[in-house]
């Protein structure tokens, strides 16, 4: 009716105290210094910029997140259809024109 599991433990003997060396870097050295420079640059663009700026930026970005997003996708066994889907996001620029801010 039950059934006892034993767990081993290892003895200090089968137990490596050697520490493998780092290979890897932290993230925050490859993302911190990008942050310092864009988190300014989007606030000013924000605040800043010309209203078709911003449009253009954000259809830039929308389109470059779509393409990423689409990669993980195809790296998943889908086949997204890439040009298509960027090309969607060109209507978007229209309706971004036409609201009042």
């Amino acid at each position: 009716m039950f059934r006892l599991v034993y767990l081993s433990i290892p003895s200090p003997r089968q137990v490596s105290t050697s520490v493998p060396p780092r290979r890897y870097s932290h993230p925050w050295n490859e993302t911190h210094p990008h942050s310092l420079v864009l988190i300014p640059l989007v606030l000013a663009l924000v605040f800043l910029g010309p209203r078709w700026l911003v449009i253009v930026a954000t259809a830039v970005l929308a389109g470059l997140a779509a393409w990423e997003y689409l990669g993980l996708a195809e790296k998943g066994g889908a086949q997204p259809p890439r040009i298509a889907v960027v090309l969607a996001l060109w209507p978007s620029l229209l309706v971004a024109r036409n609201i009042p801010i």
